[in-house]
């Protein structure tokens, strides 16, 4: 985008959406290139003085912008440079392509991995570790792949550095997904459901808004109900597979006797399919992983919100008393001990944090590694009580 702000100089505006895309202009012709946190570029001039210094920095140096609390901004931005003259095309181009790295394809955020895969691994130990179950585990890795990488590359409104991780990912779920979906079959009774949460996923991506919490909410439900699914396919008789076999025993005669022996909705959604201990296991998670996310937000988008700091605290509080009641009702004191004292660190970390970022600043990596240790105390409990 152009915008003439006198007559002797002229800016050249260009929104960058990853902190990783900053190395482009390291070598750029332009030496004045600024960073200006700005969701929506506006014409800046020459010299305007209203910038503000503290959330700026040098193209040169190759410097992620800082906030005001000192953490690295991963949201878009704007690059404004100061040049006397219209950059070529093949300079824009130069500055909107950029080689695929290693981070292109791990995400580099090992909470996300936790919120994703914990559940799954749960669901193995639960269920039992056998080859369907961590087959499908393996599955699900590569879906989360996908949907990484896709997400990226929808988020960047289709950029060429991104393909490369989303096709491969692709074709490798393609190579191990395709033999479970023969092998068993029921595993399309999830199908319809994980369509609408992928299209719910990719939508956020493109409008930006995968951090919302209806984006949270979307993943969360993913990940979580993947618990259910592994433990449901657990042992052969769970996966309908000897229904579908019947099926086609009776079709090798005649149609009409094929259509009468069709899967039913019985065949599909068997109380097998549901187990009761996958559920239980399911809502766990997402409850207490829906409680992190209002908690990440108080640390750091939302630091200072009082609306999200209440909603944290009187969702954490609802799971300390739910986590009472049940250990009053429902669970002996032996496998209670572990839900109290989960819930009660949630409800602890979730108050005292935000308090004492009023004071000091928390850099995220605190607030990171702290929710990894609640991460990891979610799952022991669940494996313990289940």
């Amino acid at each position: 985008m152009w915008a003439s702000t006198d007559h002797s100089h002229l800016l050249w505006v260009h929104t960058v959406h990853e902190k990783d895309q900053i190395d482009l202009f390291v070598n750029s012709p332009h030496p004045h290139c600024q960073f200006v946190n700005s969701p929506h570029p506006q014409s800046i001039t020459a010299n305007d003085q209203s910038m503000p210094t503290n959330r700026t920095a040098q193209a040169q140096y190759g410097n992620p912008i800082k906030t005001d609390h000192g953490e690295s901004r991963r949201a878009s931005f704007t690059v404004a440079c100061m040049t006397s003259h219209q950059p070529s095309q093949s300079a824009i181009k130069q500055l909107q392509r950029r080689v695929t790295s290693a981070h292109d394809w791990i995400p580099d955020q090992p909470g996300a991995w936790a919120m994703a895969l914990l559940p799954s691994i749960a669901g193995v130990i639960i269920g039992g570790a056998n080859i369907t179950t961590l087959w499908l585990l393996a599955a699900w890795i590569l879906c989360y792949c996908v949907q990484f990488t896709a997400a990226r590359w929808m988020k960047s409104h289709y950029a060429r550095r991104y393909a490369p991780p989303v096709l491969i990912y692709t074709v490798l779920l393609a190579l191990v997904g395709l033999p479970f979906v023969i092998i068993h079959p029921g595993i399309l009774r999830w199908a319809p459901l994980y369509i609408v949460l992928a299209a719910a996923s990719f939508a956020a991506a493109w409008l930006r808004r995968e951090r919302s919490l209806w984006g949270n909410a979307v993943a969360i439900v993913a990940a979580c109900i993947m618990t259910t699914i592994i433990i449901s396919f657990a042992g052969p008789q769970i996966s309908c597979a000897p229904q579908i076999a019947a099926c086609l025993a009776h079709a090798r005669a005649e149609f009409d006797q094929f259509a009468r022996h069709l899967p039913t909705i019985a065949t599909w959604w068997s109380p097998l399919a549901l187990p009761a201990i996958g559920i239980i296991a399911s809502v766990m998670f997402a409850l207490e992983q829906f409680g992190s996310v209002l908690f990440v937000k108080t640390m750091i988008r939302e630091r200072g919100n009082r609306t999200y700091q209440w909603a944290s605290w009187l969702w954490h509080a609802v799971l300390f008393g739910i986590a009472i009641l049940a250990s009053l009702f429902s669970l002996g004191w032996i496998t209670a001990i572990p839900v109290i004292v989960t819930n009660l660190w949630l409800l602890a970390r979730a108050i005292a944090l935000p308090i004492l970022a009023r004071r000091r600043t928390i850099k995220p990596i605190v607030t990171g590694m702290v929710e990894m240790v609640s991460s990891l105390l979610i799952f022991v409990t669940v494996i313990v009580i289940l």
